[in-house]
Parts: structure tokens; sequence; C-alpha cells
């Protein structure tokens, strides 16, 4: 398992050209997906919101999508991938994606 697996807590990690590419799916990979597919560094609440209906159709049985991306969006805070900024806006963590 590389840093970048340790830190999400998923054996099957790799950083090609600044983005994150995960094996095992799930939430937090779905939504670090999203992430990921931003170009901008910093991004808005509302951006990862554009994501709601593509994130529904994997996980059909959630009915509060929007709660659950949040929720993820805090692992990601707490594993140090993003960084809220604050007034819904975040920033992509450069020296985690260069690793």
């Amino acid at each position: 398992m590389n840093i970048v697996g340790m830190l999400l807590g998923i054996k099957e990690c790799a950083v090609m050209k600044g983005m994150i590419i995960m094996e095992n799916k799930g939430w937090l990979g779905d939504v670090l997906e999203c992430v990921n597919s931003i170009p901008a560094d910093i991004f808005s609440l509302s951006d990862i919101y554009e994501y709601v209906d593509e994130l529904h159709e994997k996980h059909p049985n959630n009915q509060n999508v929007e709660a659950k991306i949040r929720q993820q969006l805090q692992v990601l805070r707490d594993r140090g991938v993003i960084v809220f900024l604050g007034n819904g806006n975040y920033k992509k963590v450069e020296s985690y994606l260069n690793r």
C-alpha cells in the first residue's frame, strides 16, 4: 500500500498526473473521482453538487446524496486530501496530489 492509499485507507491506489486513481470504489472513491474531475484546484460545494445525479445512479439506495457528499468531503479533509476554505469552498492539497 502506498502513502496515498494509507491516507485514504485503501489498498489499491495510485497517483497519475496529479489525479488519485483508486481501484476500490464506494462513496469515498466516487466523491474523490468527482473532485479529481474538477480542473480547478479551488472548487465549491456547488461544483461537487453537479455530480449528484451521477452519484445517485451509482448509489440508488441513498436518498440524501448531498449530505453524503458533504460527509465524504469531510473525510477527505480529515485525511489531508482537501482543505476546507469556508463558505462552501475547498482546495485540493497540492503536496498530496504530487506524491
